[in-house]
């Protein structure tokens, strides 16, 4: 225990006091030849440093979660000011308007295109002329 435990095994002040006090622990108990009280203090520090462990352990989770809801938020704004999301948008707003939006595309580009067609069959009757 005292290869485990000792503080000269450590360089932060903390963790070297915490070593000490565990060390006065294990003497008192090794003089009154208490070989319970020796498992006993060996058993709570293996539990401490489990749960140090674990805290550590979901701290780091805690900020790799953060920095990946970080990039999900960036990534979402992004795609919220792409085409696609418009699109979407305006797919909604029509199936709650009751709308189709897709048979409106449709009648606008073939009016476009009767438009374009008209421009076209003027432009030719123009240039025929001369």
């Amino acid at each position: 225990m005292v290869q485990k435990f000792h503080p000269d095994l450590v360089h932060d002040g903390e963790e070297k006091q915490r070593r000490e006090e565990i060390m006065k622990q294990i003497n008192k108990a090794y003089k009154e030849a208490d070989l319970d009280k020796l498992k006993l203090i060996e058993q709570k520090q293996i539990l401490e440093y489990e749960e140090e462990e674990t805290n550590e352990v979901l701290e780091k989770l805690i900020l790799s979660l953060r920095k990946a809801l970080d990039r999900l938020n960036i990534e979402y704004n992004n795609l919220r000011k792409s085409e696609w999301y418009t699109w979407r948008e305006s797919i909604k707003r029509a199936e709650r308007q009751k709308r189709d939006l897709f048979a409106e595309l449709e009648e606008k580009v073939l009016r476009d295109i009767a438009q374009k067609e008209n421009i076209l069959i003027t432009l030719r009757r123009k240039h025929e002329k001369k």
